[in-house]
């Protein structure tokens, strides 16, 4: 009796934060080696004594930052009893573990004791893999998306950029090559953390570029998510549960299927209004998909409610970065880490902020809170890497973004950042297999975003797809991208090309750029330039046409309209200026420097 007068008292100095005394009520020495979890007894009165009694000690240790300890004592919870589910969601919800230990740690767990009798796995080991993050995804609650090498015409379309154009006066020597800027600018998502250098696998000999990865990596990379799944919907009846919805919600989202992800979260909040997992990822998704209205009145909703939940004013701050006001959103942002420090959301959302007012230093910090708190996991060490890479710091971006893609080989964005960076260096063919590479990983992505919402019972094979993807060719990948969120993947690529003088591949992927965003001015302008190069002069006319037609002040677009209009009057006589280009210019990266895209954009 006394001892469970002690845990009530230690649980209690545990809630209220005491928990230097609560860490010495429980005894041991706080590494995991003592004998409280070697007794095995049977027990049949609900959740075992001893595990409840690790599952405590775990909420001591990681309220003292002692993630380790605390990872220790919540498996051995688990492996006391199964059933201990808040020794799972604490591993889970605080990224204790990384991906790779936490599948071995369910590989490990015995759900013999829960069997369904019927052959079947147990429901609850099916519950717990849909709840991995390499089957959720850790979420992207930032504004940034994939970095792209653009000239400076201001952006259309869904996307919103944070920059000033600036007028840059021109020769035509230094405008050849104006459309290879120096500088990128970063947009994103989705977004959302081992620093072991992870090398980029090779493709075979026989493929084209040496240095893209030769496997597609799903995001799951495992078969038994799918499967997991497809048994809660079908087998186990659970499929219209807020718990399954909540994590296929994280699941679509962490894949970049943002409208699924709200289907399933407004799906969730009709069954459970109070269901804490649904709230950022609903706030992300009304960000993400710009619907200002209904993230006002969330925020408003969320405020009144609980007025000292992180979550509601995380949700303040989406509305304002929405809304374009970045010192109103790093306020409300910074109230939200106040209010909980281990909020890794709310840090990842504050550090898109200082990045978007490019006050690096700031958002590097924020970053490294994030990662710290969410030690598992690959988005703190990818927007690490997108700032280095945007503040020009060439070789720790490269360590950074090698880490991300490490620990998440079937995330598209981090391949996307490696291969600007790749450009960056002027190593253009290995960009374009790093580009190449990411959007087979977004085709990918594609078959298995229709089973979020559908719970139709369809056992969805993405390994199959993944597998095919190998044997794709480049422009079949590039026409097979049907999401305008890698539209600037798709630019980026165009551009490798054209610097290795593939001008016909370029112009297809620039094509590809205006046909899932149209009405970017800088994709015409681009078009134009290598139609220009290919020696087709009207046709570039024409495209420089359509790009100044939508900015009038593009100083690139109107130069090399001239000059073309000059090639064009003049006749044979300059048919030879085309080829001259390309033979003097198309590997130069110096001279004109295109305005200077410096803003982060929301994520569609």
């Amino acid at each position: 009796r006394e001892g469970v007068q002690e845990d009530v008292v230690g649980e209690l100095a545990a809630l209220a934060g005491r928990t230097g005394r609560c860490a010495g009520g429980l005894g041991g020495d706080g590494d995991g080696d003592g004998d409280g979890a070697g007794d095995d007894d049977e027990y049949d009165g609900g959740v075992h004594p001893l595990a409840q009694l690790c599952s405590l000690r775990a909420r001591v240790h990681e309220q003292l930052d002692n993630r380790a300890a605390a990872a220790t004592w919540a498996g051995r919870a688990l492996e006391v009893d199964v059933w201990c589910t808040e020794a799972m969601e604490m591993l889970l919800d605080r990224h204790l573990l990384t991906v790779e230990e936490e599948r071995d740690l369910i590989s490990s767990l015995d759900f013999s004791g829960c069997d369904d009798g019927d052959g079947s796995p147990c429901w609850l080991r099916d519950l717990y893999i849909s709840r991995l993050s390499g089957a959720g995804g850790a979420l992207d609650f930032g504004d940034r998306g994939p970095t792209e090498n653009r000239p400076g015409a201001r952006r259309a379309g869904p996307a919103h950029s944070f920059f000033q154009d600036q007028s840059v006066a021109t020769s035509f020597a230094s405008i050849i090559d104006a459309h290879e800027p120096p500088e990128n600018r970063s947009v994103m998502i989705r977004d959302r953390f081992s620093l072991a250098q992870t090398p980029i696998q090779s493709h075979d000999a026989t493929l084209p570029h040496a240095h893209a990865p030769s496997r597609v990596h799903t995001p799951d990379d495992a078969p038994d998510v799918d499967a997991a799944f497809h048994r809660l919907r079908t087998v186990h009846g659970l499929g219209h549960t807020s718990e399954v919805l909540v994590s296929s919600a994280l699941r679509a989202y962490a894949r970049h299927g943002i409208s699924e992800a709200h289907a399933l979260c407004a799906a969730a909040h009709r069954l459970d209004p109070l269901c804490d997992r649904a709230l950022f990822v609903r706030v992300a998704c009304l960000a993400d998909l710009a619907r200002k209205g209904d993230l006002f009145h969330e925020s408003h909703r969320l405020v009144d409610a609980r007025p000292r939940s992180a979550a509601s004013w995380f949700a303040v701050g989406c509305y304002y970065r929405l809304c374009g006001r970045v010192e109103a959103a790093q306020r409300h942002f910074g109230r939200a880490t106040r209010l909980n420090p281990r909020c890794a959301e709310a840090w990842i959302a504050f550090g898109n902020a200082f990045a978007a007012a490019d006050e690096s230093d700031q958002a590097m910090s924020a970053y490294r809170a994030a990662q710290r708190l969410h030690a598992g996991g690959h988005l703190p060490l990818l927007y690490i890497g997108m700032e280095y890479l945007r503040t020009n710091n060439l070789d720790l971006a490269r360590h950074f973004l090698n880490a991300s893609s490490g620990l998440a080989p079937g995330d598209p964005l981090a391949f996307n950042e490696l291969g600007v960076h790749a450009h960056r260096q002027e190593e253009y063919t290995e960009a374009i297999g790093l580009f190449v590479h990411a959007l087979r990983l977004c085709a990918a992505l594609r078959p298995t975003a229709r089973e979020f919402g559908a719970g139709d019972g369809v056992d969805h094979t993405p390994s199959d797809a993944a597998a095919s993807l190998l044997q794709m060719s480049e422009e079949d990948v590039v026409l097979a991208c049907r999401d305008p969120f890698w539209e600037p993947t798709i630019f980026n690529l165009g551009q490798s090309y054209r610097k290795i003088r593939r001008f016909e591949n370029a112009a297809l992927c620039f094509e590809k750029a205006m046909a899932l965003v149209p009405g970017n001015p800088s994709s015409y302008a681009a078009l134009g330039y290598t139609r220009h190069l290919l020696g087709d002069v009207d046709a570039a006319i024409e495209s420089y046409h359509q790009a100044l037609g939508m900015d009038p002040d593009d100083a690139f677009s109107g130069e090399m309209l001239h000059r073309a209009l000059q090639e064009s009057f003049a006749g044979p006589a300059s048919d030879a200026f085309s080829a001259r280009v390309a033979e003097a210019h198309a590997d130069d990266v110096g001279g004109f420097k295109a305005p200077h895209r410096a803003g982060f954009a929301a994520v569609h």
